[in-house]
């Protein structure tokens, strides 16, 4: 299982933020889409040290469940690779676009440990497993 920090994304929390409590009018319509994006080094605001797409990468397309408790999960199968070149990731971050270096980061968080990706190598996230909560 994975987690995703759902208060450290600037533009998510700001978003968030300002829909909730009103501090600026929200005129942003939900994403027309979600997509995984996997980080060699532990994501923080402002750098998320994303898989270069020279080594067979590209983000995917996520589905996510209704929110229930402050807390959803995702609802399709994500398969990143085979890789092309040897890496290790150690963390993800959720975009609003699949499109590499491009789009807003909306949430980001770390694997439950590291994992050294060899050539060839394929990485799944199976439906359920990435689990993405608000404290």
């Amino acid at each position: 299982m994975a987690g995703i920090n759902t208060a450290g994304a600037t533009f998510g929390a700001n978003l968030l933020l300002n829909f909730e409590l009103g501090g600026a009018v929200v005129t942003a319509s939900s994403p027309a889409q979600r997509a995984l994006g996997l980080a060699t080094g532990t994501p923080v605001i402002g750098t998320y040290v994303e898989i270069g797409t020279g080594s067979g990468y590209s983000r995917i397309i996520a589905t996510f469940s209704a929110a229930s408790a402050g807390t959803t999960i995702n609802t399709n199968n994500m398969t990143f690779g085979p890789f092309s070149a040897a890496c290790t990731i150690q963390g993800m971050h959720i975009w609003d676009t699949t499109a590499a270096t491009a789009g807003n980061n909306l949430r980001f968080g770390t694997v439950t440990a590291a994992r050294a990706i060899s050539s060839g190598d394929s990485v799944i996230f199976n439906s359920g497993s990435l689990i993405c909560t608000l404290t």
